[in-house]
Protein backbone atom coordinates (compact mmCIF):
# COMPACT_ATOMS: atom_id res chain seq x y z
CA UNK A 1 0.00 0.00 0.00
CA UNK A 2 1.63 3.72 -1.05
CA UNK A 3 2.09 5.67 1.71
CA UNK A 4 -0.48 8.32 0.47
CA UNK A 5 -3.42 5.56 0.47
CA UNK A 6 -2.01 4.31 4.09
CA UNK A 7 -2.45 7.92 4.67
CA UNK A 8 -6.21 8.31 3.91
CA UNK A 9 -6.69 5.06 4.69
CA UNK A 10 -5.69 5.78 8.66
CA UNK A 11 -7.72 9.29 8.21
CA UNK A 12 -11.16 7.21 7.25
CA UNK A 13 -10.44 5.17 10.35
CA UNK A 14 -9.96 8.49 12.48
CA UNK A 15 -13.08 9.80 11.18
CA UNK A 16 -15.23 6.50 11.35
CA UNK A 17 -14.47 5.86 15.09
CA UNK A 18 -14.90 9.65 15.84
CA UNK A 19 -18.37 9.41 14.20
CA UNK A 20 -19.12 6.14 16.55
CA UNK A 21 -18.47 8.04 19.07
CA UNK A 22 -20.51 11.24 18.29
CA UNK A 23 -23.41 9.24 17.31
CA UNK A 24 -23.19 6.55 19.68
CA UNK A 25 -22.36 7.95 22.82
CA UNK A 26 -22.66 12.25 22.74
CA UNK A 27 -25.62 12.53 20.37
CA UNK A 28 -27.89 13.93 23.07
CA UNK A 29 -25.47 16.72 23.51
CA UNK A 30 -26.89 19.68 22.21
CA UNK A 31 -23.75 21.15 20.84
CA UNK A 32 -23.48 18.12 18.81
CA UNK A 33 -27.45 17.49 17.63
CA UNK A 34 -28.08 20.93 16.94
CA UNK A 35 -25.59 21.42 13.81
CA UNK A 36 -25.93 17.88 12.89
CA UNK A 37 -29.72 18.01 12.62
CA UNK A 38 -30.08 21.74 10.58
CA UNK A 39 -27.75 20.15 8.15
CA UNK A 40 -30.13 16.77 7.96
CA UNK A 41 -33.48 17.87 7.91
CA UNK A 42 -33.13 21.67 7.69
CA UNK A 43 -36.90 22.56 6.80
CA UNK A 44 -38.33 20.09 9.48
CA UNK A 45 -40.16 22.28 11.87
CA UNK A 46 -38.88 20.20 15.04
CA UNK A 47 -37.14 21.47 18.14
CA UNK A 48 -33.53 19.83 17.36
CA UNK A 49 -33.80 18.25 21.07
CA UNK A 50 -37.15 16.87 20.82
CA UNK A 51 -35.81 15.08 17.26
CA UNK A 52 -32.53 14.12 18.93
CA UNK A 53 -34.81 11.93 21.37
CA UNK A 54 -36.51 10.45 18.73
CA UNK A 55 -33.36 9.38 16.38
CA UNK A 56 -31.40 8.79 19.70
CA UNK A 57 -31.22 4.74 19.01
CA UNK A 58 -30.97 5.14 14.94
CA UNK A 59 -28.13 7.30 15.71
CA UNK A 60 -26.72 4.44 18.04
CA UNK A 61 -27.30 2.33 15.05
CA UNK A 62 -25.82 4.47 12.88
CA UNK A 63 -22.65 5.06 14.75
CA UNK A 64 -22.26 1.04 14.93
CA UNK A 65 -21.62 1.40 11.32
CA UNK A 66 -18.86 3.61 11.55
CA UNK A 67 -17.54 1.98 14.36
CA UNK A 68 -17.32 -1.26 11.61
CA UNK A 69 -15.73 1.27 8.98
CA UNK A 70 -13.22 2.02 11.27
CA UNK A 71 -12.68 -2.10 12.78
CA UNK A 72 -12.32 -2.82 8.77
CA UNK A 73 -9.80 -0.11 8.07
CA UNK A 74 -8.01 -1.85 11.44
CA UNK A 75 -8.07 -5.36 10.00
CA UNK A 76 -6.78 -4.13 6.52
CA UNK A 77 -4.33 -2.14 8.18
CA UNK A 78 -3.06 -5.51 10.38
CA UNK A 79 -3.91 -8.18 7.21
CA UNK A 80 -0.82 -8.62 4.62
CA UNK A 81 -1.20 -8.72 0.66
CA UNK A 82 -4.57 -9.22 -0.95
CA UNK A 83 -6.55 -9.62 1.99
CA UNK A 84 -5.45 -6.00 3.06
CA UNK A 85 -5.71 -4.48 -0.15
CA UNK A 86 -9.60 -5.90 -0.63
CA UNK A 87 -10.19 -5.16 3.03
CA UNK A 88 -9.12 -1.56 2.15
CA UNK A 89 -10.75 -1.29 -1.15
CA UNK A 90 -13.96 -2.35 0.92
CA UNK A 91 -13.43 0.28 3.39
CA UNK A 92 -12.76 2.85 0.75
CA UNK A 93 -15.74 1.69 -1.10
CA UNK A 94 -17.80 1.94 1.65
CA UNK A 95 -16.93 5.07 2.74
CA UNK A 96 -17.04 6.59 -0.96
CA UNK A 97 -21.21 5.36 -1.12
CA UNK A 98 -21.90 6.64 2.66
CA UNK A 99 -20.23 9.77 1.58
CA UNK A 100 -21.93 10.25 -1.96
CA UNK A 101 -25.30 9.29 -0.35
CA UNK A 102 -25.21 11.80 2.77
CA UNK A 103 -24.37 14.74 -0.40
CA UNK A 104 -27.31 13.91 -2.16
CA UNK A 105 -29.92 13.19 0.66
CA UNK A 106 -28.75 16.24 3.14
CA UNK A 107 -26.94 19.87 3.06
CA UNK A 108 -24.24 18.15 4.98
CA UNK A 109 -21.37 18.77 2.05
CA UNK A 110 -18.95 19.45 4.53
CA UNK A 111 -19.33 15.83 6.47
CA UNK A 112 -20.16 14.57 2.84
CA UNK A 113 -16.73 15.66 1.50
CA UNK A 114 -14.91 14.77 4.56
CA UNK A 115 -16.29 11.50 4.64
CA UNK A 116 -15.79 10.35 0.62
CA UNK A 117 -13.27 12.01 -0.34
CA UNK A 118 -10.55 10.72 1.09
CA UNK A 119 -11.63 7.27 0.56
CA UNK A 120 -11.69 8.34 -3.03
CA UNK A 121 -7.99 9.37 -3.24
CA UNK A 122 -7.05 6.54 -0.85
CA UNK A 123 -8.60 4.06 -3.32
CA UNK A 124 -6.91 5.28 -6.48
CA UNK A 125 -3.88 5.03 -4.84
CA UNK A 126 -4.25 1.79 -3.54
CA UNK A 127 -5.55 0.46 -6.44
CA UNK A 128 -2.72 1.91 -9.17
Amino acid sequence: MSTIALFCLLFVILFHALAFVGEAFLWMRPALHRGMIRKVNPGLDMDPADQARVTRILMINQGVYNLMIALGGIAALMSPGATGTALATYVFAFAIAAGATLAFTTVAFVGAALQATPALIGLWFLLS
